[in-house]
């Protein structure tokens, strides 16, 4: 491999939206795909002084990304926020479903990313079980 190419397995400039990232677990993995040269779209729901605060502490890492409010449980809403983050960062690469509600998940169920035209296919994704 030339030292121009890109490793397949970099994570330079891919897109990673994680849904539930203002703490705990998604707020650790947002910060090391940052790290890792991610642009992360970070989803929160409910507290919003939270998230900026968390959001606040991925930027001073010198990390790259998105804070984005969603209700993940709801479709629309969950159609919207891909279009932002597509907006803002560019097409979902990876996706990090940290926070749902286990009794109706539109994100996985319903295929919005792929039906709303914001995710990218073939060889270039490696899409999870929402995609089918």
């Amino acid at each position: 491999m030339t030292s121009n190419s890109t490793s397949p397995f970099s994570l330079q400039g891919r897109v990673v939206l994680i849904t539930g990232s203002s703490t705990g677990l998604g707020k650790a993995m947002a910060a090391a795909f940052g790290q890792a040269g991610a642009k992360v779209a970070m989803n929160y729901f409910n507290n919003t002084a939270r998230a900026e605060k968390s959001f606040g502490e991925f930027k001073q890492k010198g990390c790259q990304g998105m804070l984005v409010r969603a209700n993940v449980t709801d479709q629309g809403e969950v159609e919207k926020m891909v279009r932002e983050v597509n907006e803002t960062l560019g097409p979902v690469d990876i996706l990090v479903v940290n926070a749902t509600d286990a009794t109706d998940i539109p994100i996985r169920s319903k295929g919005s990313l792929r039906r709303s035209g914001y995710c990218r296919d073939g060889s270039k994704s490696k899409w999870a079980s929402f995609a089918h």
